[in-house]
């Protein structure tokens, strides 16, 4: 409604414009008999300004709204979603509900109003215009079709290349991002210089897709503004050979040249916002990816009561275009038992599947105890929450200090806090604050921050993933002292283990040799 109003003052400014210009050179009006005209195209000028002004404004508002939508409608599925559903790596998410989802904005707030504008002016305006000159709208009836061919014809050549770079920052943020979680073992190691190569090849290729697509948008925006110009050329030969022989008014013409490039102008830029809202529209058709993946239901299942074990067998579990086998094993309530392996052969995803984050595509993983047997998936989550401790490889403590991050979710008594530090080797401050990133403390201290978190549960399970990695030798003999003196009270404790000490302190080690494609 808005665009239609502000092309009504469109018309009113033309005609008020070419009026006076014609009767200043026709009947010798001065400017005093003119300033009435003139008044009102400027009223018209004002108008139509404060209108598409307020448009735009109602248009942003409308896109970022669009934006915030989407992304809390994707988190909302991811923090419902299995982590074997999810079509995307985790590198891809980040670079999807960041950057990426940005892009609607530009396709909500600009291309979706302009599609309008561009069903409703240009049909307007012609009208107009075959009022004043039935030629110049015949000649806009036979040109305008051109602009949206030849927009399907390069819109179609970029549609594949805005897929290519779309692919290039999934590709990119997904190894920044693995990068990132693997930086302090890969710098421990020496390697973190090494993927730098990696890092700089994508790179590359992520500039080389958008340069492509943004040499397909500046030649499109050429061709459609071509196409206009010569179509505007030939209205304006024909009027100016009509007012030359006298066959028509000079206002008429003179209006209809000032619509005409009007009548293409809203096609022109539904060209241009196409392009630039491409990578929205990709970036929407991931989003409606991850909300068409299957909710995770939870279960309401209790825990066998006494000592618990951990079964699985013929576990295989898919991850995007990857499917993983697990080989079989158990882990004894009392014993420590360690996973090894190298990097890809499925420990992780055995522990995810282990604490209920992965959902097995075959197979068996159950917690077995003195009455009976249970898989993750179907246990309720305030059971999983007291009676399972999880040290993940980057541990997320939160926000706040020391004291609250450990006792978030229960409560213990100040003196076992610092006598579970103490064991930890762990020297800090229990008013010591910490940022939601977990800045203020070390990699190391992070770590085993959250070996201390899941001693204070008290869980029958713990679960642990490399947690001597990044500690210093002091550091990871106090670990595994905690670690033993666990076992010893009658958990059942699951590690992975890249180090000999975890492997040789473990009561049993099972391998995984086969790396899973």
């Amino acid at each position: 409604m808005l665009s239609f109003i502000a092309a009504a003052f469109l018309v009113v400014q033309a005609v008020c414009l070419a009026q006076a210009i014609s009767f200043a050179f026709l009947k010798r009006q001065s400017l005093d008999e003119l300033t009435g005209l003139l008044l009102l195209g400027l009223f018209a000028w004002v108008m139509r300004t404060g209108i598409t002004s307020v448009s735009d404004w109602w248009a942003r508002r409308a896109g970022l709204q669009a934006v915030a939508q989407a992304r809390s409608l994707a988190l909302t599925r991811l923090s419902t979603a299995p982590k074997s559903s999810l079509p995307l790596s985790h590198g891809a998410l980040v670079a999807l509900l960041t950057r990426g989802v940005d892009g609607l904005e530009t396709y909500v707030s600009r291309y979706l109003p302009q599609l309008v504008i561009s069903a409703i002016v240009p049909l307007g305006l012609g009208v107009v215009i075959l009022w004043l000159d039935p030629l110049a709208a015949v000649i806009i009836a036979v040109t305008i079709p051109l602009i949206p061919i030849f927009m399907a014809l390069v819109g179609w050549f970029t549609q594949s290349n805005v897929e290519k770079h779309w692919q290039h920052v999934m590709s990119l943020s997904s190894t920044i991002a693995d990068l990132m979680n693997g930086l302090p073992e890969l710098t421990i190691f020496g390697r973190a210089k090494a993927q730098a190569t990696e890092i700089e090849r994508l790179g590359r290729a992520q500039q080389t897709a958008t340069m492509k697509v943004l040499r397909l948008s500046f030649l499109s925006a050429f061709v459609l503004e071509l196409l206009a110009t010569i179509s505007v050329a030939i209205i304006a030969v024909a009027v100016g050979l009509r007012l030359v022989n006298g066959e028509m008014e000079l206002w008429k013409g003179l209006a209809a040249l000032v619509l005409a490039p009007e009548v293409y102008a809203p096609l022109r830029m539904l060209g241009v916002h196409f392009h630039a809202a491409a990578d929205g529209l990709e970036a929407w058709a991931q989003i409606d990816r991850v909300l068409v993946t299957t909710e995770r239901s939870r279960g309401s299942a209790s825990l066998p009561a006494g000592p618990l074990e951990v079964q699985w067998s013929d576990l295989a579990v898919t991850l995007g275009d990857r499917t993983i086998a697990i080989p079989a094993g158990r882990a004894r309530a009392g014993d420590i038992t360690a996973i090894v392996g190298p990097s890809g052969c499925g420990k992780s995803t055995l522990l995810n599947v282990v604490i209920g984050n992965l959902l097995p595509a075959s197979g068996q993983c159950e917690f077995v105890g003195t009455d009976g047997r249970v898989a993750p998936s179907d246990v309720a989550v305030d059971q999983l929450a007291t009676n399972l401790g999880y040290v993940a490889q980057s541990p997320w403590l939160g926000e706040g200090t020391v004291l609250e991050v450990l006792t978030r979710g229960g409560t213990a008594d100040e003196n076992v806090i610092t006598a579970t530090m103490r064991a930890l080797d762990l020297d800090i401050a229990l008013d010591a604050p910490i940022s939601d990133r977990s800045q203020g403390v070390s990699v190391g201290q992070r770590r085993r921050l959250s070996m201390a978190r899941a001693v204070l549960q008290r869980p029958r399970v713990f679960v642990l993933d490399e947690p001597s990695a990044a500690l210093d030798e002091a550091s990871e003999a106090a670990l595994l002292a905690q670690l033993r003196e666990i076992a010893r009270g009658g958990a059942t404790v699951l590690v992975v283990a890249h180090r000999a000490t975890v492997r040789e302190l473990a009561d049993s080690v099972i391998e995984f040799s086969q790396v899973s494609a």
